[in-house]
């Protein structure tokens, strides 16, 4: 499987962005920075985040916007962990 986000199938960055969602509604918090730290987004439904999101639609796009800019799983993810049938053959 393909480490970008950008390089990933259709259904495959739906699914990912439709668990990453899910994760989010029930308060999970998703972090990307870049190596030296210049640049930082978080995606949670309180104040933390750095998009103000509390709708699964503005969930939706805010993951979907920090998946394709910084072109990869949030830190310490990778992609695969939010394909259950990725998950299911490294099993």
């Amino acid at each position: 499987m393909s480490s970008t986000f950008n390089d990933l199938m259709g259904f495959q960055k739906s699914q990912i962005v439709y668990e990453m969602t899910e994760q989010v509604m029930e308060g999970k918090l998703f972090t990307w920075s870049t190596g030296d730290n210049s640049q930082s987004v978080s995606v949670c439904l309180d104040e933390q985040s750095d998009v103000p999101v509390t709708l699964p639609s503005e969930v939706t796009s805010a993951l979907n916007n920090a998946l394709t800019t910084f072109n990869r799983a949030p830190d310490n993810y990778e992609l695969a962990d939010f394909l259950p049938y990725e998950k299911e053959l490294a099993a």
